[in-house]
């Protein structure tokens, strides 16, 4: 199946979703706060209401069955979070996972699953580091290097990023990505653990980190965040972005049915093995949101604040570290 016949077929299962917010309305005032706004959807982004028609692949296929009608215990118990096994945190369970990644092209993969936003939320995260032409930044967790094109053109070839991430896989793609792409620009990929870089202190301007944190186990933090103020010049910002859960109640259980049963069934009719890719699921609803980690980096005196994307489905944490410590 190539990309635009995945994306048609993902975006009919995200119709198919969005018509039961309605039927959801009635079961989520039985538990959700009277003065909880109503669904956001800033953008372009134009989701038709139950007047839609699916065709294509979905029109004949047999969906799975989606309650329009939800008790509180079944409210809750969708939004309840996943007890995770201490496996799925281990680095071999890790690396493995990120590696199978790499081979089921999960950027191309994540990109039509969403739609296109995480390459929007990715957009705005570099937006927000500030960037000037011979900076130093440090991508932290840097993947197979997704966000070079939004950071590298705004340092120039003058500026310097260090792209820090553990799985092998991950860092052999993201030296393709350097030579291929990006040959003119200063890039050092660095197969290290993000919580404990060789990178010297205080010589970095800023630090970026897309959509890894989730999946940091959280007795971690702390030491990332240790981390990324040993690294930061004073004065210097961190720019963490990652997929949260919202905390509407209504777009969380629109979320979790599209993530947890619309996407899982799509991919039934892809080749290749996707199980890694669900993966996102399981952290996704143990990480929950951006609080706990904004509270670490006040914990270690950074300024912080978080900013919610499209009515929370993801969030921008921006921490600042002070120019001098009292």
């Amino acid at each position: 199946m190539n990309a635009f016949r995945l994306g048609r077929v993902l975006l009919a299962a995200l119709l198919l979703s969005w018509q039961i917010v309605a039927p959801l309305n009635a079961a989520a005032a039985k538990f959700t706060d009277p003065a909880i706004t109503p669904i956001a959807t800033e953008g372009p982004l134009k989701l038709p209401t139950q007047n839609a028609v699916l065709q294509g692949p979905l029109a004949s296929a047999t969906l799975p069955t989606i309650p329009t009608t939800l008790s509180i215990a079944d409210a809750a118990q969708l939004q309840a979070p996943l007890t995770a096994g201490p496996d799925i945190y281990t680095a071999d369970f890790q690396k493995g996972l990120f590696d199978k990644l790499v081979d089921i092209s999960y950027e191309r993969t994540s990109g039509i699953v969403s739609m296109g936003l995480l390459k929007r939320f990715r957009v705005q995260a570099a937006d927000l580091l500030d960037l000037k032409p011979g900076m130093t930044v440090a991508d932290l967790m840097a993947g197979s290097g997704e966000s070079w094109d939004y950071i590298l053109p705004k340092i120039g070839r003058t500026g310097t990023v260090h792209a820090v991430d553990f799985s092998d896989k991950m860092v052999d793609h993201a030296q393709v990505r350097h030579q291929t792409k990006f040959p003119d620009y200063q890039v050092n990929v660095l197969n290290q653990d993000a919580t404990k870089t060789t990178l010297p202190s205080a010589s970095v301007d800023v630090i970026h980190s897309g959509y890894g944190v989730k999946t940091l186990p959280k007795e971690l933090r702390p030491a990332l965040v240790a981390e990324i103020s040993r690294l930061l010049k004073p004065g210097g910002r961190a720019v963490l972005v990652e997929a949260t859960l919202p905390k509407n109640k209504l777009l969380a259980l629109a979320q979790n049915i599209y993530m947890n049963k619309v996407i899982p069934f799509v991919m039934k009719f892809l080749p290749g093995e996707y199980s890694a890719f669900l993966m996102i699921n399981r952290y996704l609803r143990d990480f929950k949101n951006m609080d706990e980690l904004a509270a670490e980096f006040k914990a270690q005196g950074f300024r912080v604040g978080v900013t919610p994307l499209f009515g929370g489905i993801a969030a921008v944490l921006t921490a600042e570290k002070p120019a001098s410590r009292p």
